[in-house]
This record gives structure tokens, sequence and C-alpha cells, in this order.
């Protein structure tokens, strides 16, 4: 039994490396294939970062950032987002931060959730995410201090992700 055992673990390690050797279609198939390196075309789109930041004014609850627009025959695949948020003189009272892509008057909002770090008015927010944004699409940074009047303010998001062909 144990020889029939070793046999056959022999005949799974053994065989597909045999049957995949240099001389073979896969191999030579292979080497045909683009090379998608030293500017060459990108396979899953151009990598994209973009930085929006925004003040909070003294005395205004929320903000919103200048927008950036997706550009045309373009399609965005937002995957990551990292964000700081500071609100001034608001104590551990809490704070709301999504990313805002409107289209054609559709108005889309991705929370973000952030984490109070050890600083009383400081928040930061990690996250992997998923959304599209196509063609014409505007996407900026809001911030809402809820339904208290801080005493200022700011935030920083930095969006990764690829642009595609749409």
């Amino acid at each position: 039994m144990k020889h029939v055992a070793m046999a056959f673990l022999a005949m799974i390690l053994i065989v597909p490396c045999t049957l995949i050797s240099s001389a073979s279609p896969q191999r030579a198939a292979a080497a045909t294939l683009p090379a998608f390196r030293d500017g060459g075309p990108e396979p899953f789109g151009t990598p994209f970062v973009r930085d929006l930041s925004l003040l909070l004014p003294p005395g205004t609850p929320s903000a919103e950032s200048a927008p950036f627009t997706v550009p045309a025959g373009k399609l965005l695949i937002a995957e990551f987002a990292s964000a700081t948020v500071t609100i001034d003189g608001f104590g551990s009272l809490g704070t709301f931060a999504a990313i805002r892509v409107t289209k054609d008057a559709e108005v889309h909002d991705y929370n973000l959730y952030a984490a109070k770090t050890g600083a009383p008015d400081w928040y930061v927010a990690s996250q992997m995410v998923r959304f599209y944004a196509p063609a014409g699409a505007t996407v900026s940074l809001v911030v809402n201090a809820y339904k208290y009047t801080p005493a200022g303010g700011g935030a920083q998001l930095t969006l990764s992700g690829r642009l595609i062909s749409d």
C-alpha cells in the first residue's frame, strides 16, 4: 500500500512537470505574449491617484472639496481611500466623511469609516473601496460635523485605483 501511494504521488508531481517542458506549445505561446512593462500598455488600466482637500471654516458644520472630473472616454475604478479629518474645538462628538460621485444630477456618497485617534479632534480612515465613476462624473470629498458648529477644521483624501477605457 505504501508503494502504491508513493507511485501515485510521484505521478502527480512528475507527470505535469514533464508535460510542460521547454519545447511545449504552452511555453512557446507564453513567449509571444506582449510584455506590459517599460511604458507598454497596461493590461488592467492606467494607475490612478488623486489628492483632495478642503477647509471647514469656523461656524460651518459641513464642506465639500473642489471636485475633479473623470476624463472623457475613461472609467474610474476606485480601489483604496485614505483620509484624515481635523475638527477644531470639536471634542469627541464625531464626524462624517464621504466620497461624493455626481453624474447628470445623480449623487452617490460612499462613506469613509473614520476612527478617532489619540488627538482630541483628529480622525483617520484608510480602507478598501470599490466604486465606479463614468467619464464626465465629478468626484469630491464631503465632511459633515453633524449638527454642531465647530471652530473650523479640514480634511485630506487620497483616492487610488485605475482608469480604463470605457
